[in-house]
């Protein structure tokens, strides 16, 4: 139930921190809101520009299922673009998290354009610092809707303890 808890604290602006765990990935992934039950776990990409990160960039954005990679902070913005851009138009949810459970903790959650200017307007202020984990969220079948889309926080609860929670 954790998955829907999170998700449904993410639509109502409800703040949710990890705690620290084995890895950022792991951390990342707990408070990313997205249905984590398959995942995949990508690591570095190719870091220079050519026919290898292209590819491995092409295989990210065909995946369906949630992506988990690490991104160092003057590759992210690139990394953004390259992903925005290889999406074709169809604006994939993000979560962008970095120093999880120390003191400057910062998560993003929004979209990739959103993530695109955000963190433009970081690099252009020198703020990019430490390395990221970027969860990318499910691929969007736009013939399909997310039949608990919509749902608010109560009516998840009210789910929860009718399905025996306590």
């Amino acid at each position: 139930p954790g998955i829907e808890l999170a998700a449904a604290c993410h639509e109502s602006n409800i703040q949710t921190v990890p705690i620290p765990g084995p890895c950022a990935a792991i951390s990342a992934l707990s408070v990313s809101g997205f249905d984590t039950s398959a995942f995949v776990y990508v690591g570095f990409l190719p870091s220079k520009r050519g026919a290898a990160r292209s590819q491995r960039i092409a295989e990210v954005s065909a995946e369906c299922r949630v992506v988990v990679l690490y991104e160092a902070p003057h590759r992210l913005l690139r990394t953004l673009l390259d992903l925005n851009e290889e999406s074709k138009g169809k604006d994939r949810n993000v979560v962008c998290a970095k120093e999880l459970t120390k003191v400057h903790e910062e998560i993003y959650r929004g979209t990739l354009a959103g993530a695109i200017e955000k963190y433009k307007a970081e690099k252009d202020s020198n703020k990019l610092k430490g390395e990221y984990t970027l969860v990318l969220g499910p691929k969007v079948d736009d013939d399909k809707t997310d039949e608990k889309e919509g749902r608010d926080i109560e009516e998840k609860l009210t789910e929860f303890i009718e399905g025996g929670m306590r």
